[in-house]
């Protein structure tokens, strides 16, 4: 590296020791002797020297090394103070960076033309340690790494952080020392700092330990009357044993007075058979354990037992050393009783639980079966394991609301109930989906400050069954007054129409379409005829069954209700096969389509699409008979799921007060009769919605068959 400043220094000869008199005497002293030092092994001038060769022994030319250019740069940006000083008869520093002037206050070429600048400029109180470790440089080779303050120009006290090395000749004799340094204030006054904090820390922790052992004495006195006047027995003992200490309570309790237990042993307190658990319990607490909440019992002067809970803690000296322990017994008689009596509650409840015939459960307040007997299990179809942990809306459909839950949170504060908790019916779900008609009862109990539910469940299927049953029976005998005054008011009438028709039909001058409509006429009014006498089965057809076309049929009752279908512009879409004939009653069969031919148009929307299939088939069951299949669909807005389960019910009409409610029923019957099944599938599904009824007749329907089933 080259060297800026005035180079013509470093190669001036040294004859003598510069003039040194406005130097401390110390310094002036210490360079002297360096001087000598340097001068008496002093044999040629130094030239300059490559960068390559300054290091702790040169082999090379004895020349001082220069400064490159291209590493000046280099280092004139480190944030420190990188020095050169030539050791010639004396120390003159040859060439110091420029951030000793951001450092001390002072240019590079003031610092440089004083020689002893720097020595002027060190704290007189860190000037003589500064000597020592200079002169440990010269007589021993070791780096210098020191600490000391530096005054700067405009007094400020600047703590500087110097490594320096010293090169030698390749002959041995001190040659220059280079170094740098760094100022390190922030540093020191971070450590002063942190000095002063460490002071006050123990200054603090003094004045704690002396509050402290103040308040310690006075948790003493404090901790003696609360011991006293503690309603729990509260004994000290040694570690063998000995009781060193006896409160009110444990008088109370025990019936000894403090003179006549304290220096006895522990074991007068403890029964003959747990003798061997106070000896567990003393190794325990010469191990430094404690004992929470340990049930035991214990006795009194007079040899009654007391079942008691102890907390059995170690008492430690001031080196931490286990010196004897502290007991404290606490009388638990009462509460064993009480468990005892409501284990024998439970265990009561248990057994009438398991030996009821109604369901019976029981949840907490956030809903969850803690309980369940076997009743129940009979009832849901779950078994009780799994029904217990699990909330209570497992038992509950899910189209049903959940009043359970949030009834139950809203009872809790405020006591209203939101079912009539002594009686309510209610829908259930069994584990395989199907449901259940219940009776439910609901009460309310606690245990251990938690608030419980216990339900008695009944299922009352068959009762609901038996109660629909008797109500269609009122229903259908109020039905069959009604059809026969009906049949019996309507019979003259329907007999003149009929004669009168047949006298029209012998007329040979009607043109040919009006005898085809006089006989479809008469058709019909032999079906309404029919109809009067079997109505709700109180006549019993005598006609024989006969071989019917379905497909010829099914085209019949389009005709018939042509008018309708052009009213509502439908569109009829008929689709039927060959050979699809079946033997019945062609009235009945009639009025099954007829039946629901006319609930589909109804259903309808206007410019719609009625679509009719009829094909040989097999019969849904097992059986798998062979027969006929007639599909009538329609796009209408679909079947509601509450009501899918009800339209076969007699008297159950989503028509509102058009239908009867009768129409479905009666068809079903009459399929039925004929050894058939009808079903249907429907849709509400926006842009999807419609209804499917299937009717399937068998073909090999035997005549007595059918005329048993009428």
């Amino acid at each position: 590296m080259s060297v800026s400043g005035d180079t013509s220094r470093v190669s001036q000869p040294v004859s003598s020791p510069p003039d040194t008199s406005g130097a401390p005497n110390g310094f002036a002293t210490l360079i002297q002797e360096l001087a000598k030092l340097v001068n008496g092994r002093r044999e040629q001038t130094p030239s300059p020297l490559s960068s390559e060769q300054v290091n702790t022994s040169f082999s090379g030319p004895e020349t001082l090394p220069s400064m490159e250019a291209r590493h000046r740069v280099l280092v004139e940006q480190i944030p420190a103070v990188v020095f050169m000083a030539v050791v010639d008869g004396t120390i003159s520093e040859v060439y110091v960076s420029p951030h000793i002037e951001q450092m001390l206050g002072f240019s590079r070429e003031e610092w440089l033309d004083n020689p002893i600048q720097w020595y002027r400029q060190i704290h007189p109180d860190d000037r003589n340690r500064w000597s020592l470790e200079a002169a440990q440089l010269f007589l021993t080779g070791e780096p210098l790494k020191s600490v000391y303050r530096v005054i700067a120009r405009d007094g400020r006290v600047v703590w500087f952080h110097c490594e320096a090395k010293l090169v030698r000749r390749a002959d041995g004799r001190p040659w220059f020392i280079h170094g740098v340094g760094f100022d390190v204030t922030e540093l020191k006054e971070t450590e002063r700092a942190l000095q002063e904090n460490l002071a006050e820390v123990e200054r603090l922790q003094q004045l704690e330990l002396e509050h402290q052992i103040a308040k310690t004495e006075q948790s003493e006195s404090r901790l003696a009357a609360i011991v006293e006047s503690s309603e729990d027995p509260i004994i000290g003992k040694t570690l063998d044993g000995t009781i060193t200490s006896w409160n009110a309570a444990a008088t109370r309790l025990f019936e000894y007075q403090p003179e006549e237990i304290v220096g006895r042993s522990v074991l007068l307190l403890v029964p003959p058979d747990l003798h061997n658990e106070e000896t567990r319990i003393l190794e325990e607490l010469r191990a430094g354990k404690r004992i929470a909440q340990q049930e035991s019992q214990r006795l009194t002067k007079g040899g009654r037992r007391v079942d008691v809970s102890l907390t059995i803690s170690p008492i430690k000296n001031a080196a931490g050393q286990v010196i004897g322990g502290s007991t404290i017994a606490r009388d638990i008689t009462e509460r064993k009783r009480s468990e005892e009596a409501l284990r024998e509650s439970e265990e009561r409840f248990r057994t009438m639980a398991e030996t009821a015939a109604d369901g019976i459960f029981r949840i907490d307040e956030q809903s969850t079966i803690l309980f369940a007997n076997r009743a129940a299990e009979k009832i849901f179809g779950f078994s009780v394991e799994e029904m217990v942990g699990s909330p209570i809306t497992v038992l509950i459909p899910d189209y049903l609301p959940r009043p359970q839950t949030p009834g139950i949170h809203r009872h809790l504060p405020t006591g209203s109930r939101p079912l009539d908790w002594e009686r309510a019916e209610m829908r259930g779900r069994r584990k395989d989906g199907s449901e259940v008609a219940l009776e439910l009862s609901l009460g309310e109990s606690s245990k251990d400050n938690k608030r419980l539910f216990t339900g008695f469940v009944r299922d009352v299927t068959e009762r609901k069954q038996m109660e629909a049953k008797l109500r269609l029976t009122e229903k259908l005998a109020a039905t069959g007054r009604l059809a026969a005054t009906i049949s019996h008011e309507i019979n003259n009438p329907l007999a003149a129409i009929t004669n009168f028709i047949y006298l029209a039909r012998q007329d040979r001058s009607l043109s040919q379409q009006a005898r085809q409509h006089l006989e479809g006429a008469a058709r019909e009014l032999k079906r309404v005829v029919h109809i009067a006498r079997h109505t709700l089965g109180f006549y019993r057809d005598t006609t024989s069954p006969v071989k019917v076309n379905v497909a010829q049929l099914l085209a019949d009752i389009v005709e018939l209700y042509r008018s309708k279908i052009a009213y509502k512009n439908l569109r009829v879409a008929m689709r039927a096969q060959e050979g699809c004939e079946v033997l019945g009653l062609e009235g009945e069969i009639r009025q099954v389509f007829s039946n629901i031919l006319a609930n589909a148009i109804e259903a309808s929307p206007d410019e719609g699409t009625l679509v009719l299939h009829v094909c040989p088939a097999r019969q849904w069951n097992r059986q798998g008979r062979l027969g006929v299949r007639v599909s009538i669909a329609d796009r209408g807005v679909g079947i509601s799921l509450p009501s899918r389960s009800k339209i076969f019910e007699p008297f159950y009409s989503t028509k509102q007060n058009v239908g009867t409610g009768l129409g479905l029923w009666i068809s079903k019957s009459l399929v039925e009769k004929h050894r058939g099944s009808i079903r249907f599938r429907s849709s509400v599904a926006p842009g999807r919605s419609g209804t499917v009824f299937s009717v399937f007749l068998p073909c090999d329907l035997e005549s007595s068959s059918l005329s048993t089933a009428a």
